[in-house]
């Protein structure tokens, strides 16, 4: 979970709540953030994290170096160290902090490489998420909001990358059994297409270098209120995995279709 303290964010925030005084002087209440869809690339082409948020337990453990990339001059590097922790967790993340317009479909894309000599030893990890928030508008906030696991998250575990989808009822392990194999030093493309929506007919499907990771369309809720998820990319894990290890991401895009966001 992150601290919403960005200037930028709290700009917006008091923005909608403005016009959500005004509307509902009005006599109409404004059902999820008024915010359009806003389309989003990330490269790291400038040499820096630009608009993500970092979340890392010691400075440095999130680099945007030019040695390992997958495309252009630059890709960002995390690195995991056991024990170091932020906000209690055993992670190294990076926040988009964004509003996908409620009850729209929206597509996501990125690169990743699991480094060289990448430990596991068959605990969880997560190497991206779509995590909840709270509805400002409906008097919630980050102090009273539930600690809750990410609605949508692609993890890695023994050599297969797979999502997991909190709200679907179809464990885990079947999740894992359907997903798809990677290796370490290798980069891999991941692309997930979502409808964000309370009730069933939101929708996620995913896939990893073309190959779907689960063989069908999951129809469940995949957001808790109608302010939606803000994604997160590194690498947060089990806090009994071993080793220190480091995984890199590149060309990281939100779009409206496969061909807008795939790497």
């Amino acid at each position: 979970m992150i601290e919403m303290g960005v200037s930028s964010v709290m700009h917006r925030i008091s923005l909608y709540l403005l016009i959500a005084s005004i509307l509902s002087s009005c006599g109409v209440v404004p059902l999820y953030w008024p915010a359009p869809f806003q389309p989003f690339t990330s490269g790291f082409e400038d040499g820096t994290t630009g608009k993500w948020t970092l979340e890392q337990g010691l400075l440095g453990m999130i680099e945007v170096q030019s040695n390992i990339v997958r495309k252009g001059a630059y890709a960002v590097k995390f690195t995991i160290i056991p024990g170091v922790t932020w906000h209690s967790g055993n992670r190294t993340e990076m926040a988009y902090c964004n509003w996908d317009p409620y009850g729209e479909e929206v597509y996501y894309g990125w690169s990743c490489m699991l480094g060289a000599g990448y430990t596991d030893n068959g605990k969880w990890q997560i190497i991206g998420q779509w995590h909840d928030q709270p509805d400002f508008y409906n008097n919630e906030s980050w102090s009273s909001f539930p600690r809750n696991s990410p609605p949508l998250s692609i993890h890695y575990v023994s050599n297969r990358v797979f999502i997991n989808v909190l709200y679907s009822g179809i464990m885990e392990k079947t999740m894992r059994e359907n997903g798809v194999a990677v290796s370490c030093g290798q980069w891999f493309d991941v692309v997930v297409h979502v409808k964000w929506s309370m009730y069933s007919d939101g929708f996620v499907e995913a896939w990893v270098n073309g190959t779907n990771m689960y063989f069908e369309r999951i129809y469940c809720k995949t957001v808790v209120n109608r302010v939606g998820n803000y994604l997160k990319i590194g690498l947060y894990r089990d806090e009994n995995a071993l080793g220190t290890n480091t995984v890199y991401f590149d060309e990281i895009k939100i779009g409206k279709s496969y061909a807008e966001v795939a790497p």
